[in-house]
């Protein structure tokens, strides 16, 4: 029989969990560009903005632990015109890859995001279910020429959702001694290329 999931908004006694999940990603992979690893801290502060500015924060638990987590945080948030687009964050514990995990997180922090008006403030804010709502959703990734289809599987996965691309940058990130080496249309070395890629998802109007 399979574990039930329950996806559901995340609390301060998450984030521990949430955190030594994240370390993994930050000391072995490169989904995301962090060198070291947050402290707990930290971890609860990022909890606190995020909520703070009006944005949903997710928590997949299974058998009472944490197997993933995902949130918005605004994006540029020193600018004020970049108010009604968020910059997305999402995590899956390893042994838990591939059992749909990311999917049900994406699926209801899109939700939450599309329909605020049927979420609770333990979600999201009163401000982000009128003036303030989320328009735009950005996912930026690695692409990983050493990852599953050259880096691209990852890309379409969002596709999935609805994400279309909208920006690729090359040697902007370095990371266990890689980046980007594409100068036109030649290479130099023989390491595998790490570049970014925006994507990017219309959830409304703003």
């Amino acid at each position: 029989m399979s574990t039930p999931v329950l996806v559901r908004p995340a609390t301060d006694a998450d984030i521990a969990a949430v955190n030594a999940l994240h370390a993994h990603y930050v000391l072995h992979t490169v989904l995301t560009f962090g060198l070291t690893p947050n402290t707990d801290g930290d971890a609860l502060s990022k909890l606190h903005a995020v909520r703070a500015a009006g944005l949903p924060y997710a928590v997949a638990e299974a058998g009472g632990a944490v197997v993933g987590f995902s949130y918005v945080a605004p994006f540029r948030a020193v600018l004020a015109g970049y108010a009604h687009t968020v910059e997305l964050s999402l995590f899956c514990a390893p042994e838990w890859v591939g059992k749909a995990i990311g999917r049900r997180l994406l699926e209801r922090v899109l939700d939450v995001l599309c329909h605020p008006e049927a979420y609770g403030d333990e979600w999201v804010s009163e401000h982000r279910r009128t003036d303030g709502r989320v328009a735009q959703v950005l996912a930026v990734m690695a692409l990983d020429e050493q990852g599953r289809d050259g880096g691209w599987a990852l890309k379409e996965w969002y596709e999935r959702f609805g994400f279309v691309q909208a920006g690729y940058l090359r040697r902007v990130g370095k990371k266990f001694g890689r980046w980007s080496v594409r100068v036109g249309r030649c290479r130099r070395g023989a390491d595998a290329r790490l570049d970014t890629v925006y994507l990017q998802l219309d959830v409304g109007s703003g």
